[in-house]
C-alpha cells in the first residue's frame, strides 16, 4: 500500500515461504510451493510489481523443488502475464523500468 501510494515500482527477489528449508532427498515440497504460488499469484494480481521470484528456493541446486518442472513453468506463466500500472512505467521510473527485459516488451500489458 505504501508503494502504491508513493508510485513505487516493487521488486521481489528473495520471497514468500519458509526462509531456511533443508532439502532432503524426497523431501516434500508441497507446503513451499503453495506459499510461493499465493505470493506470486498476490503480487501478480496488483500491478505495482515489476519483478516477481517464485522462491527463495528457485535455484537449481535446490533438487526437490525442481522436481515439479510443471509448477515453475506454471508461475512463470502467471508472472509473465501480471500487469504492470501505466502509472508506473509511464511516470518518474521510467528510464529505469526500461532497462528491464519484461518492461521493454512490447506484448507486457499495462493498465492504467
Amino acid at each position: 500500500a505504501a508503494a502504491e501510494q508513493a508510485g513505487l515500482p516493487l521488486v521481489t527477489t528473495e520471497c514468500w515461504g519458509l526462509v531456511d528449508f533443508k532439502d532432503w532427498p524426497r523431501l516434500n515440497w508441497d507446503v513451499v510451493k503453495e506459499l510461493c504460488e499465493l505470493g506470486v499469484c498476490a503480487a501478480a494480481s496488483v500491478g505495482q510489481w515489476v519483478s516477481i521470484a517464485t522462491s527463495n528456493f528457485c535455484s537449481p541446486q535446490f533438487v526437490g523443488m525442481w522436481r515439479d518442472i510443471a509448477w515453475h513453468r506454471r508461475l512463470t506463466d502467471v508472472i509473465k502475464q501480471s500487469i504492470i500500472r501505466r502509472s508506473l512505467v509511464e511516470g518518474r521510473h521510467t528510464k529505469l523500468l526500461m532497462r528491464m527485459p519484461a518492461v521493454r516488451k512490447t506484448g507486457k500489458p499495462l493498465s492504467s
